[in-house]
This record gives structure tokens, sequence and C-alpha cells, in this order.
């Protein structure tokens, strides 16, 4: 009996440090601390922040080294109101300043790692205070593609002297080098993202109101474009998308409480996982889509269609990513900005 006894102690002692180093396996660990973070950014092995009070642009490898300054927001004066966007394509960064007045003046930049020019400004978006005018909605980027929108919102007077406002146009803007480039063909944007040399492009909501509504069309067409914007895959949600992700072999959509996935290029929908209470932002990597629940960080697989919780944020998460298994994001505490990354 006692040499049973032992037998089970020992079994049970060597199989702890497996549970225990599994489990650490998964922790999410802090690789960035600083100023507070206004807009995150992964892609492949790399990692780009917006931070501080003049919003220093930063680029750095997820796993270490010194991080290299490729801009900043002093275009006139350091002025940190508002939120700026962040995406990254490889080396390349794409990113947003923002100057207020009576209207919001969005400057549209770039630079790569390394580059001895200093950044450039690629386009000037602006729009009246909650009016009229150019909007950028959205602003993505992997690989070796970058891109963005300019939604732009008219308006008129109706018979009863009643102002309403519209989507009215509006295009996807590749960034190639230094320099943008307009895709043609495509409907006035929302939401976008990109994988694998395509554009998955969200048509905004076009319909007049008394205010401003920027929103994803009801049950409106999600169209891939290639680069050079022709369709390769089409597919038509049931509801209002708010989110979308891209792979090269799936959409995921965000609509109406629930995470549904396409096939593409059939665009047959293969899935749908109910999520309430889901933050309007995805991304995926493999056959792993990660999205949060105010600050619970979640993974979907979209073969199985399991949704399974994977941490936890201290504060709510900026920039969630997804780059094969490591997920990444930002987030801010009392003592400053922090970026973390795990492990599935």
């Amino acid at each position: 009996m006692k040499a049973a006894l032992l037998v089970l102690a020992l079994a049970a002692a060597l199989a702890l440090p497996a549970a225990s180093g599994s489990a650490l396996a998964a922790k999410p660990r802090t690789v960035v601390t600083g100023g507070p973070i206004q807009a995150f950014a992964m892609d492949g092995n790399r990692i780009a922040w917006i931070a501080g009070v003049c919003q220093t642009v930063r680029v750095r490898r997820v796993n270490g080294g010194k991080p290299a300054v490729v801009g900043d927001g002093k275009l006139t004066e350091c002025d940190n109101r508002g939120t700026p966007s962040v995406a990254l394509a490889g080396t390349r960064v794409l990113w947003t300043n923002l100057t207020f007045g009576n209207f919001t003046y969005t400057y549209v930049r770039t630079r790569a790692v390394g580059e001895k020019a200093r950044p450039k400004q690629i386009d000037y978006i602006v729009h009246q205070n909650d009016l009229d005018g150019d909007y950028l909605t959205a602003m993505a980027g992997d690989a070796g593609t970058l891109a963005y929108t300019d939604l732009v919102v008219s308006g008129r007077t109706l018979p009863s002297d009643e102002d309403v406002y519209f989507a009215d146009r509006g295009t996807v803007r590749r960034v190639v080098g230094r320099e943008r480039k307009i895709m043609r063909g495509t409907t006035p944007p929302f939401r976008i993202a990109v994988a694998s040399g395509r554009v998955a492009v969200v048509p905004a909501d076009r319909s007049e109101g008394q205010s401003v509504a920027l929103r994803g069309a009801l049950n409106g067409i999600v169209e891939v474009r290639d680069l050079t914007g022709n369709v390769i895959s089409h597919f038509t949600p049931v509801g209002r998308v708010r989110a979308i992700a891209l792979t090269g072999t799936y959409a995921a959509v965000l609509v109406s409480g629930r995470v549904e996935r396409y096939k593409l290029p059939s665009g047959t929908l293969t899935g749908a996982t109910p999520v309430p209470g889901a933050a309007p932002e995805l991304d995926a990597s493999g056959r792993t889509v990660i999205l949060r629940v105010g600050k619970t960080i979640k993974a979907l697989d979209t073969a199985s269609g399991s949704l399974k919780t994977v941490a936890t944020a201290s504060a709510t998460p900026i920039g969630l990513s997804i780059e094969g298994r490591v997920v990444a994001w930002a987030e801010n505490l009392h003592q400053g900005g922090r970026i973390r990354t795990m492990k599935l």
C-alpha cells in the first residue's frame, strides 16, 4: 500500500510542473511600458503604437529591440485631443494626426522604418464638426498592403427647411511606397480589412438623417477586391456589419451580436457564433478570430465555432491584434500605458 501511495504521490508531483507551465505559457506579458497609448497595431513580427502628448509613432519587433521613432503629431504644436489611428504593413507605418477648430482636420502620414526621408503627408481629410465633409472611417495594414478610407458625407435642405445628411460617395485609398493610390469602383466605405493582397469593403449606410450617422449599411453587400479594384468575392450579412477581419481563405464579420464566417472566394456562410456585447473590432489569423467583450479577450475557432476566453485585460484593450498564435494589445493604466502579448 505504501509503495502504491508513493507512486501516486510521485506521479502527482511530476504532473504539477506541466500544468503550471501550461498556465504560465498562456499568461500575458508586458513588452512595452511608457506614456498613455492612443493607438496600436501589429503586423508580422512588428508592433507600432502612438503614445505621449505629442503622439510619437514608434515601431519595434514584438520580441524586443530598440523602438524606432518614425514620426510624431507635432504639426504646428502638440495637440493630443482626439484619437489618432495607426496601421502597419511590414516596416511601413500609416497614421493620422488630428487638429480641431470649427472643422476636424485629419492629416494622413506615412514613413517606413529606416527611411531617411521625413514622414510624408499623403492626404488631408476635413469635415465640419459632426456635419458634412470627408471622414476617415477605417485604416488597415497587412504585409505589403496599407489602405484607408475617405467617406464623403453631404447635406441637403428639405422643403420643410430641415437639413439632412447622408453618405454620398467615397473611396478606398492604398498606400504604395510614399504615395497614395485610389482604388477604382468601390462603394462608399464604412469599414475595411486587408489580407493576402485583398481588401474587404463594408459599405456605409447612405440613408438620410438630421445628424451624421457613420455606420454600416443595413444588409449591405460586403465586397472583397484585389488591389486593382476587381471584385473577386462578395457576401451579404443580414444586419449592419460593425467590424470585419480578413484572411486569405475567409472573412469574419461582427453583425447583430454574432460573428459570421464566410468562405472565400465563394462567399458561402460557413458558421455564426453569438457573442453578446462584443466590441466593434475583430482580427483574424489562421483559423482564429480574436475579439473582445469589454476587457475580456476571446478567441473563436472558425472550424468548430467554439469560443473561449483567453485573457482579461486590466483596462480596455486598444488595437487588439493576432498574428499566427501571438495576440497583442495596448492598455492604459493610472501609471501609464503598456503593450501586452500572449501566445494561444
